[in-house]
């Protein structure tokens, strides 16, 4: 297919800091996975919080992929106490996702998160509904030799 018609995921990324340098980016896994597993195109979203318009982006996504990161979502956003100093949070991706998450889902678009983007959606879930999740439950069973994600499809993808 054409990768003008392919959907289009969005992957939020982390900050790095690299040599004294800031940089945006994601595990090469996850925009290869989206690539060769779900015949879709990454879209990398850039970890800069209020800067995005969030609607404005997720108008022209078909879903989003909440990836793993070695950083936790702050306990400030689920209120809880300060971590311990070596564990790492990544606030700019804190508040780039968390919007983008409840717009997402407010919106009914398809979101797939692992690891670090499911305290992301847990954290949303909490926050938007005071306590209360909304954001169904899933269990996924992989079998050898199955996909594990669909071609993106407004209909039925990843639901």
């Amino acid at each position: 297919m054409p990768a003008c018609h392919l959907p289009l995921v969005g992957i939020p990324t982390c900050l790095r800091t690299v040599k004294e340098r800031v940089f945006h980016g994601v595990n090469e896994r996850y925009p290869s996975a989206v690539i060769d597993a779900a015949g879709c195109l990454p879209v990398l979203i850039p970890a800069i919080g209020s800067k995005i318009d969030v609607c404005q982006m997720l108008d022209r996504l078909d879903g989003l992929l909440l990836t793993g990161s070695p950083s936790n979502v702050h306990p400030s956003h689920y209120g809880a106490e300060p971590s311990h100093p070596e564990i790492l949070h990544d606030p700019e991706r804190d508040a780039t996702t968390l919007p983008l998450i409840r717009e997402a889902v407010r919106r009914d678009l398809p979101v797939l998160a692992i690891c670090r983007g499911i305290q992301e959606l847990n954290v949303a879930a909490e926050r938007s509904t005071n306590g209360c999740t909304r954001f169904p439950a899933a269990s996924i069973i992989v079998r050898r030799g199955i996909p594990l994600m669909a071609r993106m499809d407004r209909r039925t993808a990843w639901r």
